[in-house]
């Protein structure tokens, strides 16, 4: 991920995060689950709508993760990287609210303006520690959903199934 990691994050970053969830002893020690996972790809949208699902059948599968659902997992890193510096509970609280109000009251959207006023809002200062430990945050949140919507379809809950 690249140095402005708040903002930026590629299709290649995302599939690297897919590869990860396919390795995990869970997926790797299911031969259905490890089958279902080769056959299923990553599809980075630009809508802003904070949304993740599953579709396909029949040995095509997709997951397909909105720009909205990176953004928010990308400030909510921040906070998390924040609260790990200072220990301030009420901070991360405040800011995991704020960004759950925003996308709200954005039709259930989150934007990349949203991740900089949030920055701005919450003083947010660009250090190399904060953006390192931002990064393995967004990761982990982003492999979360990547494993939940490989859930759905091992389990056939998938749209189109």
């Amino acid at each position: 991920m690249s140095k402005k990691f708040p903002l930026t994050y590629s299709k290649d970053d995302i599939n690297f995060i897919f590869s990860m969830c396919t390795m995990s002893p869970y997926v790797n020690n299911n031969s259905e689950y490890k089958k279902k996972a080769s056959e299923t790809r990553i599809v980075l949208s630009d809508a802003s709508l904070v949304n993740a699902f599953a579709s396909g059948s029949n040995s095509s599968y997709k997951i397909q993760l909105n720009a909205g659902l990176c953004d928010i997992c990308a400030f909510i890193g921040l906070a998390l990287a924040k609260y790990r510096v200072d220990r301030n509970i009420y901070d991360l609280s405040t800011a995991c609210k704020w960004a759950g109000d925003a996308s709200i009251a954005n039709e259930f959207k989150f934007t990349k303006q949203l991740v900089l006023d949030g920055i701005e809002k919450f003083k947010y200062t660009e250090s190399d520690t904060l953006f390192h430990d931002a990064g393995s945050y967004f990761t982990g949140l982003v492999l979360s959903v990547c494993g939940h919507e490989l859930g759905h379809i091992c389990c056939g809950h998938t749209l189109n199934q």
